[in-house]
C-alpha cells in the first residue's frame, strides 16, 4: 500500500530516531561498565542519580517547547511560514530569559545546600566533589533550554530525522568523552560533564543544520510578537505541570532508592533500568513525530487518518513492548553477566517489574500523544494532579516493603489506577464528537 506524504515523513523521522536510539543505547551500554569500573559503586550511584535528573531539562522551559508544538504544526497545516517565524522568535526570547533566571536562582541557593546529603552520598563521596558535579548539571540545563525550541521545531516541521542524527552524534560523542575521562582521571565531575556536554553540543549543531535546510524559516529577534507571549505561556503552563509530574515521578526513582535503601542500591536499579531501556527507545520512536502529524492533520481536517494512526500506534506499541519484554527477560542472565562482567548479578524480579512498567508506560504515552495532538491537554492536567501524590506515596511505601522492584511495581499500579478510566473516557468522547471527515475538507497538499 502506498504511503501518504504525511506517513512517509513520520516513517523517515521514526526510522531515523530508531536508528539513532540504537546507536545511543549501544553507546550507553558500553559506557556503563566503563563508568562503574572507573567510579566505583558509590560514586557510580551519584553519577546515575545526577544524570537522571537531566530529564528536567525537557521541562525547565516552563513547558514552552511542548506548548509551541501544536502551534507550529497547526501553522504548517495552514502553510503559514510567517506564523512559524513569529512563534519561533517569540519562543526563543522567552526560553533565553528563562535560562538566565534559572541559573541566577540556582546560584543563590547553591552554597546553602549539602548536595551529598540530597543525593544520599554523605560520608561516601567527598562533599566538594558532589557539589561541583551538581554545578555542572545546572550549567548544562541553562545552556540547553533554547534547544527545546529547536527539537520541537524539527518534529513540528516533520524534519524529525535531524533529531535522530543529533541523538546518534550525541551518543557517540558521550562515549568518546567518557573514555577520555577514564584516561585523564577527571573524577566524578568530569564524568558528569562528559555525559551531559555531548548531547548539548550535538543538538546545537543539528539546529544550525535545520535552519540551513529551511531558508524560508528564519530565526530573527525582529520577529518577536508580544501578542503571542500569552498563548505560548498559557499552553506552556499546562505542559509545564505535566512535565513536572513526569520529572518528579520518573527522576525520583533514584532519589527514593538512595534515601530508603542507600546510594549503593541505585547501581543495581540503574543498570537493570538501562537494560530494559531499548524497549522504551524502540517502542516510542514514532510518538513525537506522530504528535506533530496529529496536529497538522487536524488543521487540514483529516479525521480518518488521525483515527487510523491512533489505533495502529496503540496496538503496535503494545505488541512490540510485549515481544521485546519476553525476549529480554529470557536473555537476562547471560547478557547481564557478559555486560557487567560479574560486577552485578542479574535480578529477574527487578528486570521483570521494569519490563511491565515500560510496557504500560508506552501504551499510556501513545494515548497521551494523541490527546496532546487533539489539544486535550487541560483534561490531562487534572489526572496528573491526582497521579502525583499517589505515585510518590506508592514508590516510598512499596520500596520500604519490597525494595527497588517494589518501587517499580508501586509506580505501575498507581499509573493504572489513576489513568486508565480518564484516558478511556477522553478518547471515546473525542471519537464520538468527530465522525469520519463529515463536514470537513481535507487539504490535498497533505497527501492523505
Amino acid at each position: 500500500m502506498r504511503l501518504t506524504a504525511r506517513s512517509q515523513k513520520i516513517l523517515s523521522s521514526s526510522v531515523s530516531v530508531a536508528a539513532a536510539r540504537v546507536v545511543t543505547v549501544l553507546c550507553s551500554f558500553i559506557a556503563m561498565p566503563l563508568c562503574l569500573g572507573y567510579l566505583g559503586l558509590q560514586s557510580f550511584g551519584v553519577w546515575a542519580t545526577i544524570t537522571s535528573i537531566i530529564a528536567v531539562m525537557a521541562f525547565a522551559d516552563l513547558g514552552i517547547g511542548n506548548g509551541i508544538l501544536n502551534m507550529l504544526s497547526g501553522a504548517l497545516g495552514r502553510d503559514d511560514a510567517k506564523a512559524i517565524c513569529r512563534i519561533t522568535a517569540t519562543a526563543l526570547v522567552l526560553l533565553s530569559a528563562i535560562g538566565i533566571v534559572w541559573f541566577a536562582v540556582f546560584l543563590v541557593f547553591y552554597n546553602f545546600v549539602r548536595w551529598d546529603d540530597v543525593l544520599g552520598a554523605a560520608g561516601v563521596v567527598p562533599t566538594a566533589t558532589v557539589a561541583v558535579a551538581v554545578l555542572i548539571l545546572a550549567v548544562t540545563i541553562a545552556l540547553n533550554l533554547p534547544t527545546a525550541l529547536f527539537q520541537r521545531m524539527q518534529f513540528a516541521l516533520q524534519l524529525g530525522y535531524l533529531n535522530g542524527i543529533s541523538q546518534a552524534t550525541g551518543g557517540i560523542l558521550a562515549l568518546a568523552f567518557i573514555y577520555l575521562v577514564t584516561k585523564t582521571d577527571w573524577g566524578l565531575p568530569g564524568m558528569v560533564a562528559a555525559t551531559l556536554a555531548a548531547p548539548l553540543l550535538s543538538t546545537w549543531l543539528s539546529a544550525v543544520w535545520m535552519f540551513a535546510r529551511t531558508p524560508e524559516i528564519r530565526l530573527a529577534v525582529a520577529d518577536f510578537d508580544g501578542a503571542a507571549v500569552r498563548p505560548i505561556l498559557k499552553s506552556g503552563g499546562q505542559f509545564l505541570f505535566l512535565g513536572l509530574v513526569f520529572c518528579l515521578c520518573q527522576t525520583s526513582d533514584n532519589l527514593v532508592i538512595a534515601n530508603v535503601l542507600g546510594a549503593g542500591a541505585v547501581a543495581n536499579f540503574a543498570v537493570h533500568q538501562k537494560y530494559v531501556s531499548p524497549i522504551a527507545f524502540i517502542g516510542g520512536m514514532a510518538l513525537t513525530p506522530l504528535w506533530a502529524a496529529y496536529g497538522e492533520a487536524l488543521a487540514r481536517g483529516d479525521i480518518v487518518w488521525i483515527k487510523r494512526a491512533f489505533k495502529k500506534s496503540v496496538l503496535s506499541l503494545l505488541l512490540i513492548a510485549t515481544v521485546l519484554s519476553v525476549f529480554l527477560l529470557l536473555l537476562l542472565p547471560p547478557l547481564m553477566t557478559l555486560w557487567m562482567k560479574g560486577r552485578l548479578a542479574p535480578d529477574m524480579l527487578m528486570a521483570g517489574s521494569l519490563l511491565i512498567w515500560v510496557t504500560v508506560e508506552l501504551v499510556g504515552k501513545a494515548i497521551s500523544i494523541f490527546l496532546h495532538g487533539m489539544g486535550l491537554v487541560s483534561q490531562q492536567v487534572w489526572t496528573a494532579l491526582i497521579f502525583l501524590p499517589v505515585c510518590l506515596g506508592a514508590k516510598v511505601l512499596f520500596a520500604q516493603q519490597y525494595g527497588a522492584p517494589g518501587l517499580v511495581i508501586g509506580t505501575t499500579l498507581a499509573y493504572l489506577a489513576v489513568h486508565a478510566w480518564p484516558y478511556w473516557r477522553l478518547v471515546r468522547a473525542w471519537h464520538l464528537a468527530h465522525p469520519d471527515n463529515i463536514g470537513s475538507a481535507p487539504n490535498p497538499a497533505a497527501g492523505s
